[in-house]
């Protein structure tokens, strides 16, 4: 079976620090050894490091059925900012570029959740392609911005921040199943 997993902000293979495995590497070892390919997307930014892994979209063969494919983004230097926004925006954005020339697909889809965006387009290819898809969510974006501000500012930030709530709700709606 042909497995695709995307999943951002995590430690991979071709790390040079000995990082402890999360999801992604996890999963992607399990489903190795049961004899599956699989395609692991990331960002080409470390989110541990605060550094790229590579500048372009790169793909690196682990071995005959593990295979990572490198997106590339600005980067960023802290956890909360605006950098960090314009980093999935542009994520997703050169994710949506690189599956419109997509010749191969899936068997199934495995989505990391957040980034909103970057599972937003994600999911919405797989959809175009009638792939099915796992949403993983481990964090709940955008709310727990919101909840982390006084009372008075929550309806504001609400506001502001509706492009997320209306992406979150999409993504969430349309996943054929989900984990956390």
């Amino acid at each position: 079976m042909k497995i695709w997993i995307l999943q951002t902000g995590e430690p991979l293979h071709i790390n040079n620090v000995n990082l402890r495995p999360m999801r992604a590497m996890n999963l992607s070892n399990k489903l190795v050894d049961k004899g599956h390919q699989v395609v692991l997307i990331s960002s080409a930014f470390n989110h541990q490091e605060k550094k790229h892994l590579a500048t372009k979209y790169t793909i690196h063969k682990i071995n005959n059925n593990l295979e990572i494919r490198l997106i590339p983004s600005c980067g960023y230097k802290k956890h909360v900012g605006f950098k960090r926004l314009l980093d999935h925006f542009q994520l997703a954005w050169n994710l949506n570029k690189i599956l419109t020339k997509e010749k191969s697909v899936p068997d199934i889809a495995f989505i990391g959740y957040p980034p909103i965006e970057v599972a937003f387009v994600f999911n919405n290819w797989l959809k175009a392609k009638k792939i099915p898809s796992m949403l993983d969510v481990k964090d709940l974006w955008p709310s727990v911005f919101i909840e982390k501000l006084n009372k008075f500012l929550q309806p504001f930030a609400r506001i502001i921040l509706s492009p997320y709530f209306y992406l979150a709700k999409r993504t969430i709606n349309e996943v054929d199943a989900i984990s956390t």
